[in-house]
């Protein structure tokens, strides 16, 4: 195997123009996955909150509140 000690050094071509739409384009899905990501994020937050409210209030705050003791403890 021969290689040519001339062409191995050789500069590539120089890059391309960027296209500035393509970045445009690039950091608008990022701003997009950013902001669905935190909306899917808050609703499941808002979710879990309105359930442990609904249906674990009692058993959260029994240490505190005496009503929530009084309630859990009928005899």
């Amino acid at each position: 195997m021969y290689m040519d000690i001339k062409n191995l050094f050789v500069s590539p071509a120089p890059p391309g123009p960027i296209v500035p739409v393509h970045e445009l384009l690039r950091a608008g899905l990022i701003i997009a996955l950013f902001i669905l990501t935190l909306l899917a994020c808050s609703v499941c937050y808002f979710f879990s909150l309105l359930i442990s409210s609904l249906f674990f209030h009692c058993q959260k705050f029994n240490m505190i509140s005496k009503n929530c003791d009084i309630w859990l403890n009928k005899e």
